[in-house]
Formats: C-alpha cells, sequence, structure tokens
C-alpha cells in the first residue's frame, strides 16, 4: 500500500516568505508546485528523485499579488494540495 505524501505551508497567510515542508514517504520523483486558482504554475519548487524523508523550502511570496494559491505535492501516482493565502 502506497502512503500519501503531506505538506504544509507556515504562515499561511503569508506576505513577504512563507516555508513549504512536505514529508516524502516513499523515494522517487516529486514535484512540488505553486499554482494560482485559474491552475497555472506560478514556481516550481522541486521536481526531482528525493529519498523518503522531510524537507522545507523557504519561498519569497512578496513577489506574488494579494490572492489566493494552492501548493501541491505530487510524486506521479498521488497528489496532495494545501491552500497559500497571501496578504500584504
Amino acid at each position: 500500500m502506497r502512503e500519501i505524501n503531506t505538506l504544509s505551508v507556515s504562515p499561511n497567510p503569508a506576505s513577504e516568505m512563507t516555508n513549504v515542508t512536505y514529508e516524502v514517504k516513499n523515494a522517487g520523483q516529486v514535484r512540488v508546485e505553486i499554482r494560482d486558482e485559474s491552475g497555472r504554475v506560478y514556481e516550481v519548487i522541486t521536481n526531482e528523485a528525493l529519498d523518503a524523508g522531510t524537507y522545507t523550502k523557504a519561498i519569497e511570496t512578496s513577489k506574488y499579488q494579494d490572492k489566493t494559491y494552492y501548493i501541491s505535492i505530487s510524486d506521479g501516482k498521488t497528489i496532495t494540495t494545501e491552500k497559500l493565502l497571501i496578504q500584504k
């Protein structure tokens, strides 16, 4: 049985910076990306083969407009998504 990867965003809402923490349950190709409400990719945080484990990336959000974005982690079999609200 394949375990589902986890994802968290803090602080949320964010203004200047936020931390994206994601746990990879099974080693393999992982893509973490930020999309807007229309599905357009704003930023790819990672797209690489990773070992199982927990990873944290600091994201500069000052370049984003004030609105809702979605951060997702995908391993080709499962996708987990969290909302990210930008408020300046």
